[in-house]
């Protein structure tokens, strides 16, 4: 029911080290009716440097089964940031938002489900050159699942980022990025799932510099 956080393949967090550890810390409380909220703390660790980034911890309101009928089910959740990172502060982010949708669509009487996130993100910039002004960032993650056991499925995800440039309308856009990333989902118990992936950067030719290996282990404490 929780705001359950994945890794932002755009994110240049220690992304000049070959090994990062990034960690999640959420706590959550279940409101009734679908409704949930959590707060997160980020931060992220390069063994080879030894790094350690504190990123930005955020909180989340999300309503779980908006829609829920005949395998079809959408969630909707909103995120508020607060500027912790390095990087965040120095660009003198006052405040970063963030709107999901996601929707999902398991086909009757199959194995296989198909889904939709999408979401669009706002930044707004405090003192600085860029005050006042306010940076749009929009995904849409398509992706498809095979349960090939009640504990293990299959996923081929594709992610595609947008940004707009500083104080510009809300469909301009400056860069955009994009991402492949095959995984495997694997339930190891009620209180541990593990996640190993490919993220394969799609825009440039693929190669070991633009393909990153992760995997994400969900530990449920209680």
């Amino acid at each position: 029911a929780y705001e359950i956080p994945k890794r932002d393949w755009s994110s240049d967090v220690c992304s000049s080290d070959l090994i990062m550890d990034q960690n999640f810390l959420t706590v959550g409380y279940k409101l009734g009716n679908g409704w949930s909220t959590s707060g997160t703390f980020d931060f992220a660790f390069a063994p080879t440097t030894g790094k350690v980034g504190l990123l930005d911890p955020y909180v989340t309101l999300k309503k779980s089964g908006l829609v829920d009928h005949q395998g079809y089910k959408l969630n909707t959740s909103l995120r508020f940031y607060a500027p912790a990172y390095e990087k965040t502060r120095a660009a003198n982010v006052a405040t970063i938002s963030r709107f999901t949708i996601e929707q999902s669509y398991t086909i009757p009487s199959s194995r296989w489900s198909m889904g939709l996130t999408t979401y669009a993100q706002g930044v707004l910039y405090g003192e600085g050159r860029n005050a006042g002004a306010t940076r749009m960032k929009y995904l849409a993650e398509p992706s498809v699942s095979f349960q090939a056991t009640p504990k293990l499925s299959a996923n081929l995800t594709y992610d595609m980022i947008i940004k707009s440039p500083y104080d510009a309308s809300l469909l301009t856009f400056s860069s955009a990025d994009t991402t492949l990333i095959p995984s495997l989902s694997w339930e190891v118990s009620k209180r541990l799932t593990l996640e190993p992936a490919l993220a394969l950067t799609t825009g440039k030719r693929i190669s070991l510099d633009t393909t990153a290996m992760n995997l994400t282990a969900m530990i449920n404490l209680f």
